[in-house]
């Protein structure tokens, strides 16, 4: 805090309690930004702070410098995380079946509650931010796809909570089909001793009866990501499997009897 900002604050407190009406009202009537101000200079700001900064920080008395924390939560806020922030946020969007870890770690683990210059007032730019927690070396192998070489995690992936595992923002074979639509519409893997080709997890979508459990994977079902990596490997299809034809991935599930 500079020496302006202080003489600053001290003649706004002077100037809200000359009329008499006593510390509390002047503080509802401080400026908070004129001594905290760089939290959102030239940087996309949270709209709570439009809200005025006593509408989250309620247990801070701004009339004394220091300020007093004049109630038991950290930095006088209304609430812990989430609660505060689900004051405004609709809660339903972090509390579905699969919840993102990140969430535990509180909100501001990711997004600055004030303001920022990335999109969604994100601590930094994504998949940056991802790389936080997440191995970077998982997602850069020799063969990348195409929307992990772009940064696009949130194209897949929804970073609060989904109805899908993996934090998809549809079923998985759904998702890949938005772009790989023509595998829906072709026998697939095994076309030359099948005429229906390989299932592909993609159940009643696409005539499948049954969800299919993954062998190779155990506690999870069977999906284009059985086979294929989704963010990179190293081979040019994915393939998660050590292969030298495109049959020696069939041993990794079909073992001889």
């Amino acid at each position: 805090m500079n020496v302006l900002r202080i003489i600053t604050l001290f003649l706004a407190l002077a100037a809200a309690s000359a009329g008499g009406p006593g510390p509390a009202s002047a503080k509802d009537e401080i400026d908070c930004l004129l001594c905290h101000g760089e939290m959102i200079e030239g940087l996309q700001v949270h709209t709570a702070v439009s809200m005025g900064c006593p509408s989250c920080h309620v247990g801070i008395d701004a009339a004394d410098v220091p300020h007093r924390i004049t109630n038991s939560v950290k930095r006088g806020l209304l609430a812990d995380q989430p609660e505060l922030c689900f004051s405004c946020h609709d809660s339903k969007m972090f509390t579905n079946k699969f919840k993102h870890p990140a969430l535990d770690m509180g909100c501001s683990s990711c997004h600055n509650p004030h303001g920022s210059k990335n999109a969604r007032l994100l601590t930094t730019t994504v998949p940056e931010l991802c790389f936080g927690c997440h191995d970077r070396g998982m997602f850069t192998r020799k063969v990348m796809h195409g929307p992990v070489s772009a940064g696009l995690c949130l194209q897949c992936h929804t970073p609060h909570s989904s109805r899908t595992d993996s934090l998809l923002l549809a079923e998985p074979v759904r998702i890949c089909c938005l772009c790989h639509a023509q595998i829906l519409s072709k026998p697939h893997l095994i076309s030359g001793t099948a005429g229906k080709g390989h299932p592909l997890g993609a159940g009643k979508d696409h005539g499948e009866k049954r969800k299919i459990k993954d062998p190779a994977r155990k506690g999870k079902r069977f999906t284009c990501a059985s086979c294929h990596d989704p963010h990179s490997g190293d081979s040019p299809q994915m393939i998660r499997f050590p292969m030298q034809s495109s049959m020696d991935i069939c041993g990794n599930c079909h073992s001889a009897r």
